[in-house]
């Protein structure tokens, strides 16, 4: 799926992929992994799923864990950001397949359906590329990225859900602002380790795969 625009991706397969995200985050960020958890986690990025799919892979990850799925998706070899899509699939797939309820049945017949129509056209989950990686957070357009970039890309995924809280109860905006803070970190841990010499920008040379 990660090497098709999310635009052409089903509604089942984007809520795949941005619950099982939303998971790798938390474990990056040693924070427990929990439907509530991820559910802030997306409506921090200015998304939503369907209810069944945190439940559902937050009691796969429980059976699981997060290692082994991980492991699963990356064929147990190398770390770092390359084994995000493939270990997406993982999650994604097994959450489809035993993570089970009586009220998600319908959902997750669809959803296994769709798995074996991609396995049929025989594609694979690849990471982005970092001509993708690129178009998506170099948010002035300068041909490289920063930290300043990712901070605005953060503040245009996170505007609308935040207005709509400061509206509201306080006690849910304090966790939002928590929520995209975490997010933040976990960027710029990522942003760090891309930036090979150090320079405070990333280039398309740099840009993570």
């Amino acid at each position: 799926m990660a090497n098709v625009p999310a635009s052409a991706l089903s509604k089942e397969q984007q809520d795949e992929l941005l619950c099982t995200y939303s998971a790798l985050i938390l474990h990056d960020d040693g924070a427990e992994i929990t439907p509530q958890a991820m559910t802030n986690l997306i409506k921090a990025a200015g998304c939503s799923v369907e209810g069944y799919w945190p439940m559902l892979m937050a009691k796969m990850i429980g059976n699981v864990g997060m290692d082994n799925l991980i492991k699963m998706g990356s064929g147990a070899g190398g770390g770092g950001g390359g084994g995000a899509a493939p270990a997406a699939g993982a999650a994604a797939g097994a959450a489809a397949s035993g993570g089970g309820g009586g009220e998600g049945k319908k959902e997750e017949k669809k959803v296994e359906e769709e798995e074996e129509e991609e396995d049929r056209e025989g594609e694979e989950e690849q990471p982005a590329t970092p001509e993708q990686i690129m178009h998506d957070f170099d948010f002035d357009k300068d041909g490289k990225i920063s930290m300043a970039d990712i901070h605005a890309f953060i503040e245009s995924k996170s505007k609308e859900e935040r207005s709509l809280l400061q509206k509201g109860n306080k006690a849910e905006l304090a966790d939002f602002e928590k929520d995209v803070a975490r997010i933040t970190e976990a960027y710029k841990t990522h942003f760090e380790e891309a930036d090979g010499d150090k320079d405070g920008f990333i280039d398309l040379k740099e840009a993570p795969v």
